[in-house]
């Protein structure tokens, strides 16, 4: 057995909070936060879009907003938005900006986490290749996230299927420099005879998650925008261990890989 799950748990928990993947946390926080602010503006532009014209483009007295708006008030009952403070064009550029930047973000993690420095984040091991990589990442992800859902309406089995023979995809982008169509043959060859493991790799992650929201439903219930943050912070420990556990399975299964004669 190439994998060992345990082991991956173990050592992704222990990389999650060595210092460089505190920073990691810290970095993810913040694009967790800005694209929240990303998405709510979006949500909020798009529904006011939708409703009266005159309503959206002009003020009780008859005169047009001013641009200059804030995009959001701050108040007791959470974020206030200033939804037509910008077009929806600019606010959905911006969303696209923090999700390309926030792959950009996983690929760093990965090349971190599968180096032996625990400590500070090598620039130059990051800066390799990274825009070429982000790339084939958003490419690979959007395909196995459509092959996904597909399979998920073809009874579920499928879909699962699917999303575990391509569970190595970003690592392989990101550590063999492959293209989006090698990158999934390959995640696809070094899942074969380990999608058992990776179903209780995935389930330990889900379950990590599951606990791991609690604490932020509950604060939200007495401030929506405490819930927020705390739910912004508790995402990216997460998601954090998510990618330090994958990239550290992903290392087990090359590495039995190269030793096998």
């Amino acid at each position: 057995m190439a994998l060992h799950v345990l082991a991956a748990v173990e050592q992704g928990l222990s990389r999650t909070f060595q210092r460089n993947g505190l920073l990691l946390v810290a970095a993810f926080v913040a694009f967790g936060l800005l694209g929240t602010l990303a998405s709510e503006a979006t949500t909020g532009t798009y529904a006011a879009f939708f409703t009266e014209q005159s309503e959206i483009m002009t003020s009780t007295d008859g005169t047009t907003p001013s641009p200059l708006e804030p995009l959001f008030d701050v108040t007791s009952d959470g974020i206030d938005w200033h939804v037509t403070t910008f077009p929806p064009g600019t606010v959905v550029g911006l969303s696209v900006l923090f999700a390309v930047g926030e792959e950009a973000l996983r690929i760093a993690a990965i090349r971190v986490f599968a180096s032996a420095e625990t400590r500070t984040i090598p620039a130059t091991l990051v800066r390799r290749n990274l825009a070429w990589a982000t790339l084939h990442a958003v490419v690979a992800g959007v395909l196995v996230a459509i092959a996904t859902a597909i399979g998920l309406v073809l009874l579920i089995i499928p879909g699962i299927f699917l999303a575990l023979s391509f569970y190595f995809v970003r690592q392989v982008i990101a550590l063999e420099d492959a293209t989006t169509s090698e990158a999934m043959g390959r995640a696809w060859d070094l899942s074969a005879g380990n999608r058992l493991d990776l179903v209780g790799l995935a389930v330990v992650v889900a379950l990590v998650g599951l606990v791991a929201s609690i604490p932020p439903a509950l604060v939200g219930l007495v401030s929506p925008l405490a819930g927020a943050v705390a739910g912004a912070v508790t995402s990216a420990f997460v998601l954090v261990f998510s990618i330090a556990a994958t990239t550290r399975a992903f290392e087990q299964v090359r590495g039995a890989e190269a030793n096998r004669p």
